[in-house]
């Protein structure tokens, strides 16, 4: 019996010895590399909009376009993603009841294209001296047999109305969402 009681510790601490050395050397081996790459997003430029009383970043590599209050920020020209698009405009003065009456608006306006509401959300953006009304909204469209998808907000900033959209292809839609993500999660209202 006295044998046993030494045998125990003696095979518990091999298999503690076995366990240890294991870990150790999984720990030294070189981790897995993820089965897709990560996608990351390049150098970012900070835009600030004063007409809009918007600040956000987006890729500098991202080309951009102005016209009668709103700026239109496209892909890297020459990519597929040039025919991805991200609008900033404010909305015309006969809009600015709210954001919903806003967003019937952009409906109205969109007939030709077929547009379909998906979702709306109504949301408060924090701003520099107070909380702003905001409603996003998410719309399919169809133009020339050709398939698109929108996500916008529309903001309520001092007695204006601010659209922020992003606009692609079907097919082309999630290859910069994370453009879009990133925009809206640097948005700052009156900077």
């Amino acid at each position: 019996m006295a044998q046993a009681c030494y045998e125990r510790p003696m095979f518990v601490g091999l298999l503690v010895a076995c366990l240890a050395l294991a870990l150790s050397s999984s720990a030294c081996t070189a981790p897995e590399a993820p089965a897709s790459p990560v996608a990351s997003l390049p150098q970012p430029s900070i835009i600030t909009d004063l007409e809009s009383g918007l600040a956000f970043s987006i890729p500098a590599d991202w080309v951009e376009e102005t016209g009668d209050h709103q700026r239109v920020f496209s892909g890297p020209q020459g990519s597929p993603q040039y025919f991805t698009t991200i609008t900033l405009q404010t909305l015309s003065s006969e809009w600015h009841e709210s954001p919903t009456v806003a967003l019937d608006k952009i409906l109205e306006s969109t007939e030709d294209s077929r547009a379909r509401l998906i979702a709306t959300e109504s949301r408060l953006l924090p701003g520099s001296e107070s909380l702003h009304p905001a409603l996003w909204y998410s719309l399919e469209l169809r133009h020339h047999r050709e398939r698109f998808r929108r996500i916008g907000v529309i903001i309520a900033v001092s007695q204006r109305l601010v659209e922020i959209q992003y606009t692609a292809s079907t097919p082309l839609f999630e290859s910069s969402f994370l453009v879009f993500d990133s925009l809206l999660a640097s948005l700052i209202v009156e900077p």
